[in-house]
């Protein structure tokens, strides 16, 4: 299934956010952490990013007749995997369990530089998010909006 986002509100923070892009992001319930997956997804769905949280939201928005735009930072590029102790760390809500990435390196600590490199990587994304926050305002690019959806942009979220 397919679910646009507001083409007044992607504008808004297209205008806003120097450097973004307007491209399709495809929804997966589970992480995807090897490149050829990776490739695989983007070849057959044309999405130029993969997350595990718009679609959920583009559903919420869709069912409660909301406007919905998604604005997110790549943590993992498509040609670089996700070590298992990363997702080993991932809770169901999002955050990272420490003690379960640390039994998952103790098990296999050649993992350790790509979790750096992860580390390292996140740490960076956190720094845009912020910088992309302060630029939105309270508002998160809404200020000028008038909260009536308009027609849905080309782009759109893709749900797998």
């Amino acid at each position: 299934m397919v679910r646009a986002t507001d083409a007044a509100w992607s504008g808004r923070l297209l205008d806003v956010i120097g450097g973004a892009s307007h491209a399709p992001i495809i929804g997966v319930d589970n992480p995807v952490a090897e490149p050829a997956m990776k490739r695989e997804l983007h070849r057959t769905t044309g999405a130029a990013a993969v997350d595990m949280e718009s679609h959920v939201v583009a559903r919420l928005a869709a069912a409660h007749g909301l406007a919905f735009a998604a604005v997110r930072v790549i943590i993992d590029p498509a040609h670089r995997a996700v070590p298992p102790a990363a997702l080993l760390g991932m809770a169901p809500d999002g955050r990272a369990s420490i003690t379960a990435v640390l039994r998952g390196l103790i098990a296999r600590p050649s993992q350790l530089p790509l979790l750096a490199r992860i580390g390292v990587d996140a740490f960076a994304a956190r720094g845009e998010l912020l910088r992309v926050r302060r630029l939105l305002g309270p508002h998160f690019g809404l200020a000028d909006f008038n909260g009536s959806a308009s027609a849905p942009s080309e782009q759109s979220i893709h749900l797998q």
